[in-house]
């Protein structure tokens, strides 16, 4: 069921985040299956060329063959430092609902290797706070293992708009954030190797 919450997501991110939609590029869209590619075929309609990256196999097996998928990737957003994902930058990254199912000292480092693969704008979504989701259909990376709120998308320097309340299903918060050079976040895991060097 399309609920009113859900179905406000769309003109939500095209008023927040108006520069997807004002210039066609290369976007890498994180997660998908054949019944759940949210937006994609909008973003392929506006003139994106998309390169899908997805965990669970099976799920990347249902949706490869669709025109709208330039490059479909089996890889794990983790390790998308590491991935080849047939090119070295992408002007849009999208990935929507993906950060929930990440546990929750994992989201930093992720959002960060994301950024350093990306040109113009990285978009992120998840529910807004508690949103209980074991595997389905047998696959385990479906399962939501942090529980994420605005003030964990701000400290990563991301604007952040939000429909409904926390803690009720089908709240969404949207975060996004416009890179430039010279903002861009040192990794987590440099910040520690930095401060572990300056000890010794």
């Amino acid at each position: 069921m399309v609920t009113k919450l859900i179905q406000a997501r769309w003109p939500q991110l095209q008023a927040f985040v108006p520069g997807l939609f004002d210039a066609c590029g290369e976007m890498l869209y994180v997660g998908a299956n054949k019944n759940r590619h949210h937006y994609m075929p909008e973003f392929y309609a506006n003139g994106h060329t998309i390169t899908l990256l997805e965990v669970w196999e099976p799920y990347i097996r249902g949706v490869e063959h669709k025109e709208m998928i330039h490059r479909a990737i089996l890889g794990d957003v983790r390790d998308v430092a590491t991935l080849d994902l047939g090119q070295r930058m992408f002007d849009y990254t999208f990935f929507w609902h993906g950060p929930e199912h990440l546990e929750p000292d994992e989201l930093e480092e992720t959002v960060f290797q994301l950024e350093r693969i990306t040109r113009y704008t990285v978009i992120l979504g998840s529910p807004w706070g508690k949103y209980p989701k074991g595997a389905v259909n047998g696959n385990p990376f479906e399962t939501h293992a942090s529980m994420r709120y605005p003030a964990d998308y701000h400290r990563y320097g991301y604007e952040v708009e939000t429909l409904g309340q926390p803690d009720t299903i089908d709240s969404n918060i949207l975060a996004w954030k416009c890179l430039r050079p010279q903002t861009r976040r040192r990794s987590a895991k440099k910040d520690l190797w930095l401060a572990n060097l300056n000890r010794s």
